[in-house]
């Protein structure tokens, strides 16, 4: 389920999201949870997704996982010859900001942090390692863009394909999604 306040909604309808978004999130905090997955791409709704994975992980006493997938699209579905190194070479610079990423977390929250990098379809990808690492929760950014209050592409694959349980956290302050 998806729910989107905006600016310009009249403050009934605002009041009326707001209520069902607490009553969502309030339902989703009081659950337990044993292992959570956060995507992230570095974009402000992955940052988001993050703060609510430590929020979540304060509060549940459980490891999160960070995953990040560098997609892969040729059009004949394999490399060529130089495109191997330089994905190579990407992927170990997207390991160090990984890393890093990590790091800074640890300082700062004290937590234990793991994050993966992986190449392929990103939402191939996050299935996969959701089945393969038995996680309870994905937490995800969303890069909607538009004003359709639909969710982004990867995350609305997600969610339409497979059914696993996805916290939807919005990139911008102006919106609530669940």
């Amino acid at each position: 389920m998806t729910i989107i306040t905006r600016k310009n909604d009249n403050p009934h309808d605002q009041r009326i999201r707001s209520t069902i978004f607490l009553k969502i999130c309030f339902g989703v905090l009081m659950q337990s949870f044993k292992n959570i997955l956060i995507p992230t791409d570095f974009s402000p709704a992955a940052w988001n997704a993050m703060q609510y994975g430590m929020l979540f992980q304060q509060m549940h006493k459980c490891p999160i996982t960070l995953l990040h997938v560098y997609p892969i699209k040729t059009k004949y579905g394999a490399l060529k010859n130089g495109q191997a190194k330089e994905v190579e070479d990407i992927v170990e610079s997207l390991k160090r900001k990984m890393d890093r990423l990590s790091d800074n977390i640890e300082k700062a929250r004290g937590s234990n942090v793991v994050n993966v990098v992986r190449t392929g379809n990103v939402v191939d990808e996050i299935i996969n390692f959701y089945r393969d690492g038995e996680f309870d929760l994905i937490i995800m950014g969303v890069n909607s863009g538009s004003s359709s209050n639909s969710p982004g592409f990867n995350a609305g694959e997600i969610i339409k394909n497979f059914g696993f349980p996805v916290f939807l956290v919005p990139a911008t302050q102006e919106e609530k999604v669940a």
